[in-house]
């Protein structure tokens, strides 16, 4: 995360709750007692599309220099040049 420019402080957070955070569970408006999960996030946690993105950035950079440095190779060369790695969906900003 430090690489895509997150803060220190944001990246602690992160690993806190990835790492082993408290929950609690809400049940009609009544919460129960706090528990340890040491599983990271949960089915429906908002923080879950994020992590997957930037988890699929990183492996992304990985298999780039993977494939320039020939550890692994491309499928349809005779399509893409040097072939196909992977496909990532890449959302460019307009300035």
């Amino acid at each position: 995360m430090k690489s895509k420019g997150f803060s220190d402080q944001w990246t602690q957070w992160v690993m806190k709750v990835v790492c082993g955070g408290r929950v609690v569970v809400n049940l009609d408006g009544e919460l129960g007692q706090y528990f340890r999960s040491y599983k990271g996030l949960r089915q429906g946690d908002p923080l879950s599309p994020i992590l997957l993105n930037l988890v699929a950035d990183g492996l992304s950079a990985i298999l780039n220099k993977a494939a320039e440095r020939g550890v692994i190779s491309g499928v349809t060369p005779q399509l893409v040049p040097a072939g196909l790695t992977h496909l990532q969906y890449e959302n460019q900003r307009i300035t």
